[in-house]
């Protein structure tokens, strides 16, 4: 979102009456911070992202065991925008080593459920949760998984 260019005036709007300022350095200022944050309308306040290294996953509701999203192996950032609550009883490992990290955001206004241990999916593939409990990600929530050394993946309050 590119920032709104507003001079600025010490004047009654004639340009005869105080000091009119030059306004050139602020609409320099203002371009160099739109492009430190990328071309406008990169970035909507309350919607959905995209980052490099993050993988999108747009599913419907409902209960999924060892999830793998399409592309998302190896990505850092999974952007989770789900049309209704989702359950995650585990993450397909893909090959993954120990210390693989991905940075779960949910960016919808349903829950996302991490299951503790869930014989629904292998042990591989299972989430450890804080406090060995499930864990439950409300909108805009984000907690970091980590696989582990034993296998399974651990859940870490970011």
């Amino acid at each position: 979102m590119a920032i709104t260019r507003t001079p600025i005036t010490n004047d009654d709007g004639s340009g005869t009456v105080g000091t009119v300022f030059e306004n050139g350095w602020k609409t320099e200022l203002y371009n160099q911070i739109d492009a430190a944050i990328g071309a406008p309308g990169n970035v909507a306040v309350g919607g959905a992202f995209a980052l490099a290294g993050s993988v999108s996953i747009a599913i419907a509701g409902g209960t999924y065991n060892s999830y793998s999203p399409s592309g998302g192996a190896l990505k850092a950032v999974w952007a989770w925008n789900h049309t209704g609550p989702v359950t995650l009883t585990g993450i397909a490992s893909a090959g993954e080593p120990a210390g693989a990290m991905h940075l779960m955001v949910n960016q919808t206004g349903h829950t996302l459920t991490f299951n503790n241990a869930s014989a629904s999916s292998p042990f591989a593939d299972q989430l450890i949760g804080p406090g060995y409990a499930n864990f439950v990600l409300g909108s805009w929530g984000a907690i970091w998984v980590r696989r582990a050394e034993i296998g399974c993946w651990l859940l870490l309050k970011a």
